[in-house]
């Protein structure tokens, strides 16, 4: 199998761009416009908006969620992966997808997830195979 790869949504991407680019907006007018030479506060609104600019081309790049033939990796800063041999019950509730494992759990949010993602999320835990005495579906 291939890596499936499941990304964010455009809007939610689009949406993360558009207010970096707000905060770096207000933090240069306010630049601008104060009468001081430095004011931190602008400064701090800039920095808030390039992190929200980082964050959203960090996920265009590695998108949300990356399923191997051993392990299913929610790419964030802080990272969480699991094996999939070691999971245990994989539940629906509310549109949203959990993985367990006997100590971990690994939640994907299906309103975060692009349609055609999710199709083949769908598709993907069709044919996972769990152990006969834990499949929970």
């Amino acid at each position: 199998m291939p890596d499936l790869v499941i990304k964010y949504k455009k809007k939610k991407q689009n949406i993360q761009l558009a207010l970096g680019l707000m905060w770096i907006a207000l933090g240069v007018i306010g630049f601008f416009l104060s009468s001081e030479n430095l004011q931190w506060h602008n400064v701090f609104i800039v920095v808030l908006g390039a992190i929200q600019i980082g964050m959203a081309f960090w996920n265009m790049k590695y998108h949300y969620i990356t399923i191997t033939n051993d392990w299913i990796k929610e790419n964030s800063i802080f990272s969480k992966k699991i094996l999939r041999k070691n999971i245990i019950e994989i539940k629906k509730f509310a549109g949203d997808y959990t993985f367990k494992t006997h100590d971990k759990n690994l939640v994907i949010n299906s309103n975060l997830v692009d349609e055609n993602s999710l199709v083949e999320l769908d598709a993907f835990i069709e044919t996972m195979e769990l152990p006969e005495q834990n499949a929970n579906l």
